[in-house]
């Protein structure tokens, strides 16, 4: 297969094509119908002379944005490719394209999603992990990057009350698991989002499974009727692959906010990535890249649409890291940013007052000074918990020294 559909909400809008003979101009290139009139990115504009984009290396960013990493592309190697010879990206994509996170679909949709009843797994309480079965089980119907392992699945719970809006061509949640690398991952990133809605970040709807094995979250990119909302990572923004997501500056992100969010929202959008900053120092979150961060939008032909995608994907990485860093530079360093840093950053970078910035670090602070009482409620249930919870109150003094006046 050397092209595929690119659909718009289903709608075609163009074809991904790999080049087959004149590699000259690059290994891929995408090519809009000539009747469309509705980018695919908020980086690759309609040309009004009908140009194609070429790409030199790897797939364009937005095709290459949700492409599975870790376990779950393991898992999709080891089923194709005995049967796709020279197994690929461009094939990878021709499988999980058709279910991923924002507004594209790729290929064909004619096969129904497989459900799950999220009832049964949020209180199962057998002894065998369930992990790898689901991984295999739901794999290509999942189309969202991330080494840790996850899937996209429709909550079967809710098929009758939500027909009208979830067609079997939509999933509804993200499904997140850990191994024996990352133990306890689940609960080490609710305890982490949790603490982000306490400090007035927006967050999806989160729920942990009885056995801490499953984190449920909400898909943030469907809007109230159903339809995909456009999302593009900082990533495919800033014109990078995903291999590329540590090689940015969170100064550079405060650029692409006020590039691309508009005067109503601007304000608050850098106040809330700032905060999301001083999140990450504060619970030691070393994998704050470009990827964890995006937009959203309705319409890409409409500025006024775009806005800052709620925050995800938080966790502490020291526990399981110990000399972890900063994900993106700062200042010109990955060092983990003091107050006096962060102050100068926010007032620099976010249009922050003093004032501000500091209300924003104190508000951190109070926070996880909040969340002592939620993080015991975990103590007592499994050893691996247990010893979660020790480490993440280890990281979270070290995190909260750093933002101390000194």
């Amino acid at each position: 297969m050397n092209s595929l559909a690119v659909n718009v909400n289903n709608t075609l809008t163009g074809y991904l094509v790999r080049s087959e003979f004149d590699l000259s101009l690059g290994e891929y290139f995408f090519r809009y119908q000539q009747d469309s009139s509705i980018p695919i990115s908020i980086t690759m504009p309609v040309k009004p002379n009908g140009e194609d984009y070429y790409w030199s290396q790897g797939l364009p960013p937005i095709f290459d944005m949700n492409l599975p990493e870790g376990a779950l592309r393991q898992a999709l190697i080891t089923r194709f490719s005995k049967t796709i010879a020279g197994f690929d990206d461009f094939d990878l994509l021709s499988i999980v394209g058709q279910s991923q996170i924002g507004r594209l679909n790729i290929g064909d949709r004619s096969q129904p999603q497989n459900d799950l009843s999220f009832s049964e797994l949020l209180h199962y309480d057998g002894s065998e992990s369930l992990l790898s079965y689901l991984v295999t089980r739901y794999a290509e119907q999942s189309g969202i990057s991330g080494v840790q392992p996850k899937i996209l699945v429709r909550n079967s719970d809710h098929l009758n009350e939500s027909a009208d809006h979830f067609s079997y061509k939509n999933t509804t949640h993200i499904i997140k698991g850990w191994g024996n690398d990352f133990p306890e991952l689940a609960l080490n990133e609710f305890l982490c989002m949790s603490l982000a809605e306490k400090v007035g970040l927006p967050v999806p709807e989160l729920t942990l499974s009885d056995n801490g094995q499953f984190l449920f979250v909400a898909r943030f990119d469907i809007d109230p009727t159903g339809q995909f909302l456009g999302f593009e990572d900082f990533c495919v923004l800033a014109g990078r692959q995903s291999k590329q997501k540590y090689d940015g500056t969170f100064e550079g992100c405060t650029k692409i906010i006020k590039t691309l969010i508009p005067a109503p929202l601007r304000s608050e959008s850098l106040k809330h990535f700032f905060t999301s900053l001083v999140l990450s120092v504060a619970v030691q979150n070393g994998d704050a890249h470009l990827k964890n961060f995006g937009l959203l939008y309705d319409d890409p032909l409409n500025i006024n649409s775009y806005r800052l995608a709620p925050c995800f994907d938080v966790v502490s990485t020291t526990p399981y890291i110990a000399d972890d860093t900063m994900a993106l530079l700062l200042a010109g360093t990955k060092r983990w940013a003091n107050r006096a840093v962060l102050q100068a950053f926010g007032e620099k970078h976010c249009d922050l007052s003093a004032r501000s910035a500091n209300e924003v670090i104190e508000c951190v602070l109070d926070a996880m000074m909040d969340m002592q009482q939620t993080c015991a409620m975990y103590l007592g249930r499994r050893q691996q918990a247990d010893q979660l919870v020790q480490k993440l109150e280890e990281s979270w003094h070290k995190g909260a020294a750093i933002l101390q006046r000194h």
